[in-house]
């Protein structure tokens, strides 16, 4: 895709990204990252979002969406955006654009086992919304020089909601909120049937809002529940090289 400081499509495939579940460990391979990919993003402050490292790995433009269709025939229209910090032990970023969102409150605490959440994202290119169950704690671990230190939160898939959604890939970097809406993981990766995913921990998250320079100061939190998620993710499309 060429064009100027905003894009007209989006892609419905994320790729690089492969999950494979082995004595308790995550494994997250970036292969290579180079290709075009699909994510999701949010807001964490002016003009401030954040997603998942892996889908803004070896991009050379990466963007994030501004205004969503109006008509079944329009596509999201793309405003260019900036690399403010990337994790180098977990699989968080976070990016300027500037695109005018509420930002959402980060949790103090990590979601507890048995808890459930909400994900809100664009699994295949769909805005859509996933309840799940915190199922446990996975030490994550990435491949060739793509680094990952992070426990990350386990969670099994209750529903979603839509129906014409087959897998997850393209939920990457969304937020999972817990039930006082407040951020408690970023999605990272998902199992191929789309039965579970993975969040990175709160810890991480918080860890790099702070990084970047965002005042983490409690500030109380709009109880989230499902809704529309254009108007609290937002999709992210990286362009690579070449």
């Amino acid at each position: 895709m060429r064009g100027g400081a905003k894009w007209v499509a989006i892609l419905a495939v994320i790729l690089g990204l492969s999950w494979i579940a082995k004595d308790r460990i995550l494994f997250v391979e970036n292969n290579g990252g180079y290709g075009d990919s699909t994510g999701t993003a949010f807001p964490i402050g002016q003009d401030l979002w954040m997603t998942a490292r892996h889908v803004i790995a070896r991009c050379a433009r990466i963007g994030v969406g501004d205004a969503p269709p109006t008509t079944a025939r329009d596509h999201w229209l793309f405003r260019l955006a900036q690399t403010v910090y990337v994790d180098p032990e977990a699989d968080v970023a976070i990016l300027r654009a500037r695109i005018d969102a509420p930002a959402h409150p980060l949790a103090d605490t990590p979601p507890a086992a048995g808890e459930r959440g909400l994900a809100f994202g664009f699994p295949q290119g769909r805005p859509a919304v996933v309840q799940a169950e915190m199922r446990g704690v996975r030490r994550a671990q990435g491949a060739g020089d793509f680094v990952l230190t992070d426990r990350t939160s386990e969670w099994r898939v209750e529903a979603v909601s839509r129906s014409d959604i087959r897998s997850l890939d393209g939920i990457s970097g969304g937020p999972v909120l817990n039930a006082a809406g407040e951020v408690v993981g970023v999605a990272m990766a998902s199992r191929r049937d789309g039965r579970a995913f993975n969040a990175t921990s709160q810890a991480a998250m918080t860890a790099a809002a702070a990084r970047a320079g965002l005042s983490l100061t409690s500030r109380p939190a709009s109880r989230l529940s499902e809704g529309d998620p254009t108007r609290l993710t937002r999709p992210v499309v990286c362009e690579a090289p070449g």
